[in-house]
């Protein structure tokens, strides 16, 4: 997912995050806006989605960057998109190269349905930190999900997903996105068999329930198609 419309993404950067982490003794976890991921805990920061903490406890010691990165995907979490993008700009007008605010930026303006914009930031992101894998599975899921048909491209969605699993083979927000690419193509046995991993992996990850929803529609939406493929062939 982008971690679905946005579901997440990042690698520890600040400190602060890192020391309050390990104070609350807990692991970095994606959390899903939607399938796009920000990682909480490399500012803040899931991940995709899509970023946002894996606590509700605020990190202590933020710089005053951060603090306005952590706003910003609070904000995100909260659907005011138009308030959390204009701390964003913000934050890049000084900081253009900043990579939780560059993420951030991405995954809002795939909920804004902004497709293009959403591609033409992860796509810098992608060269700046090709092994990130929550930047592969974003934009993986744009080319995957974009209701703009013609940025759609299931053959780079599968290309990108399959890197960042390489990284990451058990993360299910990354199997669900190599399923809608896979379902693109028409390849719908793959979609199937990678929404069906997604299940296998997320449900004894304590998924939310909403992103199950979505894994479990998935798997049904492929089998359809098969059948449907497989009657006419």
């Amino acid at each position: 997912m982008i971690w679905c419309a946005v579901s997440a993404l990042l690698l520890a950067v600040s400190p602060a995050v890192r020391a309050n982490d390990a104070q609350l003794g807990e692991e970095p976890v994606f959390f899903s806006v939607t399938n796009l991921t920000l990682r909480p805990a490399q500012v803040i920061v899931k991940g995709s989605g899509l970023g946002l903490t894996s606590s509700r406890i605020r990190p202590i010691g933020l710089s005053t960057t951060d603090e306005k990165i952590y706003e910003a995907v609070r904000l995100t979490r909260e659907d005011k998109l138009d308030d959390a993008m204009a701390i964003l700009d913000e934050v890049l007008a000084t900081d253009p190269e900043n990579r939780v605010a560059r993420t951030t930026r991405s995954i809002v303006l795939t909920s804004q349905f902004r497709y293009g914009e959403a591609v033409e930031v992860l796509e810098g992101l992608c060269e700046d930190f090709p092994k990130d894998v929550g930047i592969l599975n974003n934009l993986a899921w744009v080319f995957a999900t974009a209701s703009d048909r013609s940025l759609r491209d299931g053959v780079r969605a599968v290309e990108l997903a399959k890197s960042a699993l390489i990284s990451s083979p058990r993360n299910f927000h990354i199997w669900s996105t190599l399923s809608e690419g896979y379902y693109v193509t028409g390849d719908f046995q793959r979609a199937s068999d990678a929404a069906s991993e997604a299940l296998k992996l997320g449900i004894p990850a304590n998924a939310s329930a909403k992103d199950i929803l979505i894994y479990r529609e998935q798997l049904r939406k492929a089998q359809r198609a098969l059948l449907a493929f497989q009657l006419v062939e």
